[in-house]
């Protein structure tokens, strides 16, 4: 995608260089605000040798326009006034941050057995017992905290890894963890779960019918009984029936209509009975409002067998979901039925071999290949896998995925599963400008530096290291041919 605007406009404001293109959000015809006003915005311009976008095009050299923390133009050439602070990063590459899906690290040991939909993971966190900075080191500026235990033990919180305290929070509920592990636990709970939400969704119903009963026969009584009393009235004044009661009902239209000068009555509202919340989200899938579909955790093949086991009690509603296949080694047996949909599947699986065979397979390649969406996790929650992360991706290029499909496993895609592919995961006008810059050419290149994050346009931490970054060695990460491996029979 081409984010240039794609005309020539002249400049109707002194102060702006490189002409290229119209940036008419920061072009004025009066005199900027001084500094500290608080409307002047803040612009920064960042010059690199490299712009990876993810989800369009790739520019080398490339430039980003940021103002007041949010991307306001990607491309080469820019327009930008001249107050703009210049961030120069010639031998640098820069791209979105790292989006880190699922992750418990720093998190106080809670556990929630059972089915607690009303869980917030962000209840138990302690914001500042966690290490953020482990993983901007690492360069991920998003990670998404999960409810920890078994069954349905609640909803995640999604934060920035860096910037001011007010900005930690980028969604303070994203998806439902729903475990599938241990089936002859995890499977009873979840069909539970899944009864007793229709059953407060029929409780609903049936109230609303009978208030709705209670509410007609009502009216009817009313009407019954304003009828007997204009009919003993008019017997009792001598006049016509007929005339009496029309006569009382426009004044009665005259007192609905708050013409009379009193205030019209308030219709009288449905209250609905209170639901479960530990089954709240539930009732919401059931019924389509669920912000974002929950997240079904399996650890083996059998777990998903289990798990369409338990939907097809519900096929009729074709409710949608996610699937995160923990570390596990059949998941081939059911490669078929995983490739369905467009479930997108969160994977910290790497290539391995076939159980009891010397086969090679790289399921995310297959997944890939297949057209799934897939967001991949590091392989250990903790400052060591945070760091080989990068390593552990080029891996899965080796073994057939493509350069491009690694990018959007540990941006775009994983943005998307977590519900906030709006704000984070590419380079597009109106994104956050969360980045990392990395030295050379390839930022999946293990031996290539991470030396700095910048969160909201602001860098929130950089490298300690201060070589120089041409001397940095730029190793070629293979682009990805065959997919590599065999699928099992």
């Amino acid at each position: 995608m081409n984010f240039q605007v794609a005309q020539s406009i002249a400049p109707v404001a002194a102060g702006l260089c490189t002409a290229g293109v119209f940036v008419s959000s920061v072009v004025a015809t009066a005199a900027a605000p001084p500094p500290g006003d608080p409307m002047r915005q803040e612009v920064v311009v960042i010059k690199a040798g490299k712009v990876i976008t993810v989800s369009g095009e790739e520019y080398a050299p490339g430039e980003i326009v940021i103002i007041d923390g949010k991307v306001e133009l990607v491309g080469r050439g820019l327009e930008y006034p001249k107050p703009a602070r210049v961030i120069e990063a010639p031998y640098e590459t820069v791209m979105p941050g790292f989006v880190h899906p699922h992750s418990r690290y720093g998190m106080a040991r809670y556990s929630a057995s059972g089915v607690h939909g009303n869980y917030k993971a962000d209840e138990y966190a302690v914001v500042d017992d966690i290490e953020f900075e482990d993983f901007l080191k690492a360069g991920f500026t998003t990670v998404c905290y999960f409810a920890n235990g078994t069954g349905i033990p609640g909803t995640s919180v999604v934060y920035r890894t860096g910037g001011a305290e007010d900005d930690r929070v980028l969604k303070g509920t994203s998806y439902l963890r729903v475990t599938m592990s241990r089936p002859s636990r995890d499977k009873r709970a979840f069909a539970g779960a899944l009864d007793k939400a229709k059953a407060e969704i029929d409780k609903v119903e049936k109230a609303k019918k009978e208030w709705e009963e209670a509410q007609k026969k009502k009216k009817e009584e009313e009407e019954a009984a304003k009828k007997k009393q204009q009919e003993e009235d008019a017997k009792k004044e001598g006049g016509q029936p007929e005339k009496k009661a029309d006569a009382a009902g426009k004044g009665d239209e005259k007192k609905e209509n708050g013409e009379d000068g009193e205030k019209p009555a308030e219709p009288e509202k449905f209250e609905p009975p209170k639901i479960d919340p530990a089954v709240q989200p539930l009732v919401d899938w059931l019924e389509g409002n669920l912000a974002m579909p929950p997240l079904i955790e399996v650890s083996s093949a059998s777990d998903v067998v289990h798990f369409d086991d338990v939907m097809k009690k519900w096929e009729d509603k074709e409710l949608a979901y996610r699937l995160y296949l923990t570390r596990g080694g059949d998941y081939n047996y059911v490669m078929n039925r995983l490739v369905e949909g467009e479930t997108i599947v969160m994977s910290d699986l790497g290539v391995r071999t076939l159980p009891q065979t010397m086969i090679t397979f790289n399921m995310v390649g297959e997944l890939f290949a297949a057209g799934c969406e897939i967001a991949l996790v590091p392989v250990y929650d903790a400052p060591v896998g945070f760091d080989r992360f990068r390593a552990d991706v080029t891996e899965l290029i080796r073994y057939g995925i493509t350069r491009e499909e690694a990018l959007r496993a540990v941006t775009l895609n994983s943005a998307k599963l977590i519900g906030v592919d709006d704000r984070v995961g590419s380079i597009e006008k109106g994104k956050d400008a969360d980045f990392v810059f990395v030295n050379g050419d390839d930022p999946l290149d293990p031996l290539a530096r991470i030396s700095r994050v910048m969160i909201l346009g602001e860098t929130v931490w950089e490298s300690e290291d201060d070589a120089d970054p041409r001397a940095m060695r730029s190793m070629s990460v293979p682009q990805g041919g065959g997919r590599g491996g065999r699928r099992g029979n």
